[in-house]
């Protein structure tokens, strides 16, 4: 077509455009836009694309509605409700001539309310990337339109399950002047508004520019897009204020604007990053990074710098910074302290350079810290250094510095110390060290070659393990191999060693030698005690590989594990690796010796041959180095090793004497043993101990044990001891075999007669078994007692459940043998049990079964009759089948089952058994007589049952006083005790208690107020009782009347109990034994109220009247404050040993921790005499004292026939019952004393008292008239003891005054007693008379026809003692019939008492007969001749 006729065409076009509108455009669309699109939709993705509708308006804008893109697992991915296509109407004119694509007639794409599903499916992979489809053709980019956006969504799904949505995408994508493409969107994210536009070119450059502005984007997405096998997890903060232009052009990137960092926190492996802050700032090529900083597991690092993008290379100029860091947080190294310091980094990654100074401060590491540390550090062109190193370890201080070239590895070192602590060295050694050095160290070389070293060190207290040297000095110098050892020097205690040499290559040439070393300081090495002088000496040649030495060494005053050595030398060798002892020999401080040599070699089969010999040794001091058991004794020994060290050869005998084992004695044992590849074998083992003789032998081959034994004549007594009284001898035999792991026991044992506890048990007969698997009795059988049999069968396996089998018999046993046996004796009670035993199950669920019966059971000598019992567990339930007890004419039993774990039914019962025919088991002398009966039952649960108890006693007597009956109704029920009642009677008073005990009551620690389901609630009624109750309570009241009234509450628990209520009596009347006068019209109340009783009360006693008060206080059980009085007005008493009234008051209270009797009595009009049975008691606890006595007038101490005193003073009583102190005294005002029939008139009288007792210190002067004599008495000293003179007027000699007492006549001259008798004769009277022993001991002797004076025991079947021989006896007779005469003996100060008959046949024979109070006779003759 010519020009002239497109622009015709054109103007006619652009006529009709302004003519007829859009209406023009519609075939346009209809004839290239639809097909296009319709291509374009289903060939230029991987997937398919469909729409609900395609509408082509009246202008040719093509409208798609229900837009939706899947791919090809058919995944929804796009969804657009609206697409709009505008089109261009002059474009659709220009095509008439310029003859353009379809696609320039499309002037804007309209995407509205579009959702775009993306989804991570792994790392590298998106869903959205598999639409797009691969063409290998390339085509233009036709396009000139805008793209716009409305309103639209992308919803973002990430691998790690994330979802971020995008909301409110609006913009546009200019594709005007392409290849140049111009954008500009807006969007929502994460709730923040983010604004790009920008644009790019679509030319080999890949040119663009992008603008982003967001106020703030939270960074924790990284972590959405970071491998997951990186550790590190950005785990909070945001980027704010960003506001940045990113730009390429021709490759080259440039960059401005910037953005905040803010509260970054990271977490890397052990580290926690946090509260990272930072401005970063973009201009060109440069990134400048200000005011960073980052907490470090809470340590802060600050950073600042520029970074500078060089084409692809950055370039650094950085400082970081930090102070006072704690080392242990940011690194668990087992190091602690601050560190600090400034570090610049500069160069590029490829080329660094680094520089800066590094300091610390109380760096600790394994107990050693250095206090200051600072060092000039820095890298370039691959050189390390240290420079300037300073630091301050514990008290120590180094300095030096470190060059170390990483190119060809390199090194020097200089350092300079001072008391450095070496123990920082004990990882680098291996083992640790310890102490200080100090000097100077210089080497260097490469990789590690020492190539040139030279070390000058001092030391103090070096070591390492037990070792120690106080002080140690070397010098070392060489390299490359070669070293001179110029000095090595080193003292320990007194002793010092040296050392001195060469190291050439492998050569060696080195002498050593030491003296005085304390072999102390190796105990640390062999875990035992050393002491010890030691002196060495060696030359060390050869090589390294083989060195050459020899020596000597010699020990004195040693002591090795308990084991001490006068002395020991030992001279070894070492050539070709073999070492040589020979000799070594120790000498022992007791003359015992160890000798020994022989070889060992260090490599091969390390072959040895040694000889070590025991010359009498002391066996403690060998068995202190190898065991604990306690052993003594002698022993010898000789032993030879041979083989290798990996298979040795043992060959030895021991031979022991006169020693012990764990305090047993033995006599002598020998064995011989051998160790070999074959095992261990002991042989000819022999031993004595407590006369028994123990044979044996035996091997252990690999794990297999075989060993015999023997033992005969076992003195059980020093083996058993510990455990039981066991007495006799016994033999023993038996097998070990099996294996180490798995030995197996068989023997018998056998014994004739032994006894166990007193009791004799015969016929021990048996066989064991016993494995680590079970042991076995196999009919072990013994007799024991009086005929007792008994056998056991049976036993129990070690593994699992340990199960049990078997059974035991017994055949009439006497149940009071059995009980001496188990150290339980029975009081007066015998019975012989037959019956059987049998046993199974596990030892926690036992199966038992017990059958048999107790025949002929004897109480006191009270045949009971014979019990029968069949009792079982089963499976935890227990059957009573019978048990049944008979108690003379009645009988005890028991019937019914309990399982352990469910519910009983059990039914126990006793019918009319004699109370007082079981109390003698008890061993107590309990007053109860009377017929008991009772019946229980048991149901319920095992655990909580119920039981249901009636009982009675009748014919009741208590004390002495019957009791007409007592009966008792109680329940048990939800482990609540229910007391119906509980009544004891008498006549018509009764005694009532009734209610409630919880067991928790007994159980229960602590106060339980009253209505606690845990409190007892008892109620005590007495509203029916009488004082009769009392002559039950005390026998020394014979009779009480009158009712007592009232009621106690009891609550609380059984460790704390509470009682409330009142007890009253009203005129009541008390008869007290000996005391003729009853206690009349008591009065009296006593009160509780909780915690505490008191008592309030009165009475009278003929024309006298007494009071009583007190108080009583508990906690708990245990009484913390009582007090009693009991006040008397001239109580009118009348006793056979007191008459008169009594005034004054007794109390009793707490006082310095014990009861204490106080208070005061007065004596006036009184007569008194000394009771005959007044002695010290003795035993009991003591009581304490406060009580005054006052005597006034008219206290008369009276005895007919033996004093008659009128007696005043006064003494206050205090201390001990045990050790009283009394303060006073008594005197006699006037008065007499009979002695020996004798009345002396009291001149003067005083009693006194000794600290410490009751006894009185006499002191006494009287007289009596005896015939023409003035017979004066003087006694002094305590009553035990009294020291006494006799004088006369006229004068007589002592012993004529006392025949003069006792006999009527002086005796002259030739008195028959001799001055011995007459003192002892004199103090036994006195005594009799001062303490009311003897009554009239000698009376009216005239008119007699025997009065003689004996001494020692009127008993010959007395032993002959000391105490015997001071007994003294008076013995008088009568004739009744011619030549019959009957005679009475009686003791002076002694109880014994004798009556005899004599005959007499002629003047010197008579025939005698006697009986005395020990119930011994006598019939016999005498002969006597008078000159």
């Amino acid at each position: 077509m010519s020009k002239k006729k497109r622009i015709s065409l054109a103007l006619l076009a652009a006529a009709a455009l302004t003519i007829g509108g859009g209406q023009l455009l519609r075939p346009v669309g209809e004839t290239y836009l639809k097909p296009m699109i319709e291509e374009q939709l289903n060939t230029a993705i991987n997937g398919t694309a469909t729409y609900d509708s395609l509408a082509i308006q009246w202008n040719g804008t093509v409208k798609l509605t229900g837009v939706e893109v899947k791919d090809r697992k058919q995944q929804s991915i796009v969804q657009v409700p609206s697409i709009t296509v505008s089109v261009s109407p002059w474009k659709a004119v220009s095509m008439l001539w310029t003859g353009a694509p379809a696609v320039s007639l499309i002037s804007d794409v309209t995407v509205a309310d579009a959702k775009l599903r993306i989804v991570q499916e792994s790392e590298t992979e998106w869903n959205i990337l598999s639409l797009i489809r691969s063409d290998k053709e390339s085509s233009s980019m036709d396009y000139r339109g805008t793209v716009t956006v409305k309103n639209s969504e992308v919803d973002l799904r990430l691998a790690n399950g994330r979802e971020l949505p995008i909301k409110e995408i609006n913009g546009a994508v200019d594709f005007g002047e392409y290849p140049t493409m111009k954008a500009g969107i807006s969007a929502v994210a994460d709730g923040q508004k983010v604004n790009l536009r920008g644009s790019y070119t679509a030319n080999e450059a890949a040119d663009f520019s992008l603008y982003i502005d967001a106020p703030s984007i939270a960074l924790s997405y990284v972590n959405d897009v970071l491998p997951a096998s990186l550790q590190g997890k950005l785990t909070d903060g945001k980027a704010t204020d960003i506001a940045a232009t990113v730009r390429r052009e021709d490759g080259v990137y440039r960059y401005s604007g910037g953005l905040t960092i803010k509260d970054v926190a990271i977490d890397y492996d052990s580290y926690r990053l946090r509260n990272g802050n930072a401005r970063i700032m973009l201009d060109g090529d440069t990134v400048t990074i200000a005011n960073g900083r980052m907490a470090v597991n809470a340590q802060q690092l600050f950073a600042n710098g520029v970074i500078t993008l060089e084409g692809n290379t950055p370039h650094f100029n950085l400082r970081v910074q930090g102070h006072e860091l704690d080392v242990a947080a940011l690194a668990n190294i087992g190091v602690t302290g601050r560190v600090g310091g400034e570090v610049y980094v500069r160069g590029t990654t490829e080329a660094p350079d680094i520089y800066g100074r590094i300091t610390g401060r109380n760096i600790g590491y394994d107990g050693y810290t250095i206090t200051e540390v600072g060092a000039d550090v820095s890298y370039k062109n691959g050189l390390v250094k240290a420079e300037e190193f300073d630091a301050d370890i514990n008290d120590g201080h180094v300095t030096g510095q470190v060059l170390y070239d990483t190119t060809d590895t390199s090194f020097e070192v200089r350092a300079n110390a001072v008391a450095l602590p070496i123990g920082i060295l004990s990882d680098v050694i291996g083992q640790p060290v310890y102490g200080t050095v100090s000097g100077g160290v210089y080497a260097k070389g490469q990789h590690a070659d020492i190539t040139a070293m030279k070390a000058t060190l001092h030391g103090e207290h070096v070591g390492t393990g037990e070792l120690q040297f106080d002080t140690a000095d070397v010098q070392v110098s060489g390299g490359q191999g070669n070293y001179i050892i110029t000095y090595a020097n080193a003292t320990l205690g007194e002793g010092a060693l040296t050392a001195y040499g060469t190291i050439n290559g492998r050569e060696l040439a080195i002498h050593a030698n030491g003296s005085e070393l304390p072999l102390a300081a190796l105990s640390g090495y062999v875990g035992k005690p050393l002491k010890g002088r030691v002196g060495v000496y060696a030359d060390i040649t050869g090589t390294m590989d083989n060195p050459t030495a020899h020596g000597h060494m010699a020990v004195h005053d040693i002591s090795a594990a308990g084991m001490d050595f006068s002395s020991a030398y030992a001279v070894f060798d070492l050539k070709n690796q073999r070492v040589t002892v020979s000799p070594i020999a120790l000498q022992t401080s007791d003359g015992g010796a160890y000798v020994g040599n022989g070889y060992v070699d260090l490599t091969g089969d390390k072959a040895m041959d040694m000889i070590v010999e025991t010359k009498k040794t002391r066996i403690e001091k060998v068995a202190k180095a190898v065991t604990d058991v306690p052993v003594t004794g002698w022993v010898t020994a000789k032993t030879h090793i041979t083989g290798t060290m990996a298979s040795p050869v043992v060959r030895g005998y021991v031979h022991a004497w006169d020693g012990s084992i764990y305090g047993k004695l033995f006599t002598d044992i020998k064995f011989a043993y051998g160790y070999g590849p074959q095992g261990v074998r002991i042989h000819r083992f022999n031993a004595s101990a407590y006369g028994a003789t123990i044979t044996g032998e035996g091997t252990v081959k690999g794990n297999a044990l075989d060993f015999n034994f023997l033992g005969e004549t076992i003195w059980l007594e020093p083996w058993l001891k510990e455990y039981a009284d066991v007495r006799g001898y016994m033999t023993a035999e038996g097998h070990i075999g099996g294996t180490l792991q798995h030995p197996v026991f068989q023997g018998n044992i056998g014994a004739e007669q032994v006894a166990i506890n007193g009791t004799p048990v015969t016929n021990v007969h048996g066989a064991i078994y016993a494995d680590p698997t079970v042991v076995n009795f196999n009919e072990v059988s013994l007799d024991a007692g009086d005929g007792g049999h008994f056998m056991v069968k049976g036993g129990m396996s070690l593994t699992g459940e340990h199960r049990l089998f078997g059974y035991a018999t017994v055949e009439n046993s006497n149940i009071a043998d059995l009980a001496k046996l188990m150290k339980a004796p029975l009081h007066k009670t015998t019975g012989f049990l037959h019956g059987r035993v049998d046993f199974g199950g596990t030892i926690k669920n036992p199966d038992i079964t017990v059958k048999g019966s107790v025949k002929d059971i004897t109480v006191a000598d009270t045949v009971l009759g014979t019990a029968d019992l069949d009792l079982s567990l089963q499976d935890r339930q227990i059957a009573i089948n019978t048990l049944r007890i008979p108690v003379l004419n009645g009988v005890l039993a028991a019937q019914g089952k309990a399982n352990l774990d469910g519910e009983a039914d059990i039914q126990i019962a006793a019918s009319n058994v004699p109370i007082e025919a079981v109390t003698p088991v008890t061993g107590q002398n309990i007053p109860l007589q009377g017929n008991l009966n009772f019946i229980a039952n048991v149901t319920g649960e095992t655990r909580n049952p119920k039981v249901e108890l009636s009982t009675d006693v009748t014919n009741a007597v208590i004390n002495g006083v019957t009791v007409d009956r007592t009966y008792a109704l109680a329940t048990m029920e939800n482990k609540t005790i229910h007391i119906q009642q509980l009544v004891g009677q008498r006549g018509e008073y009764k005694v009532r208690l009734s209610g409630d005990v919880p067991l928790a009551a007994f159980y229960t620690s602590g106060y339980l107020p009253p209505g606690d389901s845990n409190a007892m609630n008892l109620t005590l009624d007495m509203s029916e009782a009488d004082l009769a109750v009392l002559p039950m309570m005390s026998s020394a009241i014979s009779e009480g009347v009158g009712p007592i009234k009232g009621k106690l509450a009891i609550t609380g628990s059984y460790e704390q109990p509470e009682v409330k209520g009142s007890i009253g009596v009203k005129d009541g009347l008390v008869r007290i034994k000996g005391v003729k006068k009853p206690l009349e019209a008591i009065n009296a109340v006593l009160r509780f109220n909780g915690h505490a009783a008191e008592l309030t009360g009165s009475a009278t006693m003929g024309k006298g009247s007494m009071g009583l008060s007190g108080e009583l206080a508990w906690q708990r059980t245990s009484i913390n404050h009582y007090y009693g009085l009991a006040q008397f007005n001239g109580l009118d008493v009348e006793h056979d040993y007191f008459k008169g009234p009594l005034n004054g008051e007794i109390g009793i209270a707490e006082a310095n921790g014990m009861p204490t009797v106080m208070g005061h009595v007065d004596l006036e009009n009184t007569t008194m005499a000394i009771p005959l049975d007044l002695t010290s008691s003795e035993g009991g606890n003591p009581f304490g004292l406060d009580l005054t006595i006052n005597v006034g007038k008219k206290v008369q101490l009276y005895s007919s026939g033996l004093y008659d005193l009128r007696i005043g003073g006064g003494a206050h009583i205090g201390g001990t019952t045990a050790s009283p102190d009394i303060d006073g005294s008594f005197e006699v005002i006037n008065g007499t004393v009979k002695y020996l029939n004798n009345r002396f008139n009291i001149m003067e009288g005083k009693a006194t008292f000794i600290p410490g007792s009751f006894l009185p210190n006499l002191q006494v002067k009287a007289f009596a008239n005896v015939q023409n004599y003035r017979i004066l008495l003087q006694v002094e000293g305590p009553a035990t003891e009294m020291k006494l003179k006799l004088a006369s007027e006229p004068r007589l000699e002592e012993r004529q005054i006392i025949s003069l007492l006792t006999f009527g006549y002086s005796g002259g001259n030739n008195s028959s007693i001799n001055s011995d008798d007459a003192n002892a004769l004199l103090a036994a009277g006195l005594r009799s008379v001062a303490l009311g022993y003897v009554e009239g001991a000698v009376r009216n002797t005239l008119g007699l026809d025997l009065v003689n004076i004996t001494t020692g025991s009127l008993d010959p079947n007395e032993p002959t003692n000391k105490e015997t021989n001071g007994y003294y006896n008076i013995e008088i007779g009568k004739y009744l019939l011619p030549n019959v005469m009957v005679t009475v003996s009686r003791g002076i100060n002694n109880d014994l008492t004798s009556y005899g008959i004599r005959y007499d046949i002629n003047r010197s024979f008579s025939l005698n007969g006697w009986h005395n109070s020990n119930s011994h006779s006598y019939f016999g003759g005498a002969w006597r001749y008078e000159f």
